[in-house]
């Protein structure tokens, strides 16, 4: 309940950051005697402060029933609506409304935001920006706009190790560190640079025959032990030969 008391000057003010707004004040006065109902209305045209809900009479106490404030400027307009209590304001609640959306307040209700067809907003999930909801938030990383599922662009990401996935359509130059064994995934047209084995090397399978061309007018077989390199042919079949 919103009560203006008869001890002072006690209004009810709107303030505007554009110009266009309508507002609605239903109210009821009671006396000592008598228990009247009113309304005050306003059509505002400019960025000012706008007396919406005005002082009761001597005597009596104005209770606020309703208030509905609407947006007719053509784009976002955040207002404010304030006690007047002699001379020093007190804000009640700021809003950010999008054209013909209203702000209203009730006894049983409060504070809502409705939509241009009357339908009651969710202010936690109303209309913001990125920035806007980076700080709603406690424990986002990074910073410029939201990503969504379908198609989003990512700039200078730092991406963890995926649990899962498939990569596809890239570009670009990669080095990979192979650790294991690699099986049936085999580059087809594909050449080593530099080919280092820790332990054994295994080149070939069980096929009958099995073609390595190693080009270069010089090959060299290098042991970086320091130690006389042996090459050893293991299983049936012709000779070995160097």
């Amino acid at each position: 309940m919103i009560r203006l008391p008869n001890t002072g000057t006690y209004s009810l003010e709107l303030i505007t950051a554009q110009n266009g707004a309508q507002s609605v004040v239903s109210y009821s006065d009671a006396t000592s005697s008598a228990y009247t109902g009113g309304t005050q209305v306003a059509s505002i045209t400019s960025a000012t402060t706008t007396t919406i809900c005005s002082t009761p009479a001597a005597s009596t106490v104005r209770d606020v029933d309703q208030i509905n404030i609407k947006n007719t400027y053509a784009g976002s307009h955040t207002v404010t609506v304030q006690v007047d209590a002699n001379g020093t304001n007190y804000p009640l609640i700021v809003a950010a409304l999008l054209t013909d959306e209203s702000l209203n307040y009730t006894h049983g209700s409060g504070w809502q935001v409705k939509d241009a067809n009357g339908n009651t907003k969710n202010s936690a999930l109303s209309a913001m920006t990125s920035a806007q909801l980076a700080a709603i938030l406690t424990d986002e990383t990074g910073s410029g706009a939201a990503v969504f599922a379908t198609g989003p662009t990512l700039v200078a990401p730092i991406l963890g190790t995926p649990a899962s996935g498939t990569v596809t359509n890239l570009t670009g130059t990669a080095s990979i560190n192979i650790n294991g064994t690699v099986g049936a995934t085999t580059p087809a047209a594909g050449t080593f640079t530099t080919l280092t084995s820790t332990g054994n090397a295994t080149l070939g399978d069980a096929e009958a025959t099995d073609t390595h061309t190693i080009k270069g007018a010089t090959t060299l077989l290098a042991n970086s032990a320091s130690a006389a390199l042996t090459i050893t042919q293991t299983g049936a079949g012709n000779a070995f030969v160097v």
